[in-house]
């Protein structure tokens, strides 16, 4: 079977070592590894840097060497930097799924967005449609969105919508649905 430019998976949790994803034809054991091989690029925005998620994401990618730069997309700089004291080489970047005109500084120059929804925001056309439209006019060579198990079925969670948003925005996708 051809392996397409877009891929879909469901992960146990970010640090789990039991799925196997086959992605650009070659399989890899560890999320953390996914992460890593999935978005050898440049720049990475990891936007909720600051969450539970976001924080781990971070720290997997700083603890397995990439060379990328990696970006702390945050609402308060000062206090991203106090969290991420021990990360030297961690950018920031203001970044607000509230605020709209954070997203045009925030994406420059950015080739992969790890994107995640907050738990208060429901409102996808509001928040999460010009986001996608932005990102689509900056260029960003692909989005890996954390979603949730069963996304895919069910219509009315705002996951689902978002994954649609994605994938009508004829943008390179990875969904990660932990299980």
């Amino acid at each position: 079977m051809p392996v397409k430019s877009r891929t879909e998976f469901a992960a146990s949790s970010l640090d789990s070592h039991a799925d196997i994803t086959r992605t650009k034809n070659k399989t890899r054991n560890s999320t953390n590894q996914r992460l890593f091989y999935l978005c050898q690029m440049r720049q990475i925005l990891i936007t909720g840097a600051t969450g539970n998620i976001g924080t781990e994401v971070i720290r997997s990618l700083t603890i397995l060497g990439t060379n990328n730069q990696i970006i702390a997309g945050v609402r308060n700089i000062l206090k991203a930097k106090q969290l991420f004291f021990d990360f030297k080489n961690l950018d920031y970047r203001d970044f607000d799924f509230e605020n709209p005109q954070t997203f045009d500084k925030s994406l420059d120059n950015i080739d992969c967005i790890f994107l995640l929804r907050p738990p208060h925001i429901s409102d996808v056309d509001k928040y999460f449609k010009p986001l996608i439209q932005k990102i689509s006019e900056k260029g960003i060579r692909q989005i890996i969105f954390l979603s949730v198990q069963g996304a895919e079925k069910s219509k009315i969670i705002p996951h689902n919508k978002i994954e649609r948003l994605i994938r009508d925005s004829g943008l390179d996708f990875i969904f990660l649905r932990p299980k």
